[in-house]
């Protein structure tokens, strides 16, 4: 129920929930809500509500079945469907949502897999295709593994927000997909940091190497002097002949 209210209150509201100070919060539709939860046995337990009321049945269930084989974790407990929620004003809404179990897609240490999630909904065909997705992670606390966001030119922007107060307690992503090719889809699980590039100095003569130096260059001089020294007297010898 957790993502029915999140697309619910947006609906309402015409505005994403808490402070969106980043503009990919502010400018990307969500067509998608993934809620994920640690459960006590353990397991992943994953909510997909559709924006779209009209999202097709069967394609949500392929869905969810691709994205248990990208985790390596086939979807337990799949029940996908339309459910009815009545909003504050008496309106009635209707969703396409999607529950299961599944393994590998929260891991210890603030280690989380976005990319099978962004992969097993990219390609769907229009009017259905899924360009800007919401997902939260419930209960979740960012670490230093947790990214914070990610870009990818022509494929993916990303960006996440930790929520302490109010419906949401976890981190949320908001992800735009600018690519249909899930071949074409990267998103870390976790952040690492550019390692500085080193600049190596150059290697700094040795007193001997810098004396080899020298007498080198000396005796080179030497006979250069010699050769030219040579080549003139038999110039003279040819003149006086």
């Amino acid at each position: 129920m957790r993502a029915i209210a999140l697309i619910l209150l947006t609906l309402l509201t015409g505005v994403c929930l808490g402070q969106a100070t980043s503009p990919i919060f502010l400018k990307v539709r969500t067509d998608v809500t993934v809620a994920v939860r640690i459960h006590s046995t353990g397991a992943d337990m994953v909510e997909v509500t559709m924006r779209d009321p009209n999202y097709p049945v069967d394609l949500l269930r392929q869905q969810m079945e691709t994205l248990g084989k990208l985790v390596g974790t086939p979807p337990r407990g799949l029940s996908v469907g339309k459910q009815a929620v009545a909003g504050d004003t008496g309106n009635q809404f209707s969703f396409i949502t999607a529950t299961f179990a599944t393994d590998g897609i929260i891991l210890p240490g603030g280690i989380l897999r976005i990319e099978p999630i962004l992969k097993a909904f990219a390609g769907a065909p229009p009017p259905y295709t899924i360009q800007g997705l919401t997902i939260e992670f419930e209960g979740i606390t960012p670490t230093k593994n947790t990214v914070a966001h990610y870009a990818k030119p022509d494929v993916v922007v990303g960006e996440g927000r930790y929520t302490n107060s109010g419906v949401l307690k976890g981190i949320e992503y908001r992800i735009a997909l600018k690519t249909q090719d899930p071949n074409l889809i990267i998103f870390p699980d976790r952040y690492e940091q550019e390692k500085p590039v080193v600049k190596v100095p150059p290697p700094v003569p040795h007193e001997g190497s810098k004396l080899w130096l020298i007498l080198s260059f000396v005796g080179l001089g030497i006979i250069g002097g010699a050769l030219v020294y040579f080549a003139l007297l038999r110039t003279g010898a040819r003149a006086h002949s």
